[in-house]
């Protein structure tokens, strides 16, 4: 087991690897681990474990940036901690973990952030519960009319400095909130399966909205 830094050519390997370990498409894992596509990735900063010459586990840290009182600070967003099947419960994940924190530390970042598998496990790291999400499902009526709809309009290109500007004015009033670059901006609303509006009045964006369309799915007997 040699537990290594990113190679050029590792790139294919880990997308594989990630659609074994995880699911999904092969196009989604290519372009995430390709730093022409992936504006967040820096290839020097994916950490791998090879086995019998074959790429078995990775993670993968994101460089990035979060408000903390107001003012931003650098954070390594941990990301596709991932094992192979076959070579679970060998304690590769827990190798790249500590591979990646020692990393971090040595670039002087000293905050992490990532979404957890299992709670447990990052805590014997020192991570420890920072936020939460909340979900709301809502019926078509349960959404007023307003004479403000007339404003709504789809999203523009010229629209993306305002939408950023937007994004910066709310982010910097919560803690650990994300900033996101341009080409992350454009990444995102290029995506073949979002779409985007705009709140605009007196002339101005005051507002977006991104959101997924998903297929409508009949309930019971028509």
């Amino acid at each position: 087991m040699q537990l290594r830094a990113y190679r050029e050519g590792d790139g294919e390997a880990l997308a594989r690897l990630m659609v074994t370990a995880f699911g999904g498409e092969v196009a989604f894992a290519s372009e995430y681990f390709d730093p022409a596509q992936n504006p967040r990735l820096d290839p020097e900063q994916v950490h791998v474990i090879e086995e019998d010459g074959e790429v078995r586990a990775g993670v993968t840290v994101l460089p990035m940036e979060v408000f903390v009182d107001g003012g931003p600070a650098a954070m390594g967003g941990v990301a596709a901690v991932m094992v192979h099947p076959a070579y679970r419960r060998r304690r590769y994940a827990g190798d790249l973990m500590r591979a990646a924190l020692g990393d971090m530390r040595d670039r002087g970042v000293n905050l992490s952030l990532l979404s957890p598998f299992a709670h447990a496990f990052y805590r014997s790291f020192g991570y420890e519960l920072a936020t939460e999400a909340v979900e709301y499902t809502l019926k078509p009526t349960d959404l007023p009319t307003d004479s403000g709809q007339s404003n709504l309009r789809a999203y523009r290109e010229e629209d993306l400095s305002r939408m950023m500007e937007l994004h910066e004015t709310e982010a910097r009033g919560h803690q650990l909130s994300a900033l996101r670059s341009g080409a992350h901006w454009r990444k995102t609303l290029g995506r073949k399966d979002l779409e985007a509006a705009v709140y605009e009045a007196e002339g101005e964006v005051r507002g977006y909205l991104i959101y997924k369309m998903s297929s409508h799915k009949e309930v019971g007997e028509p």
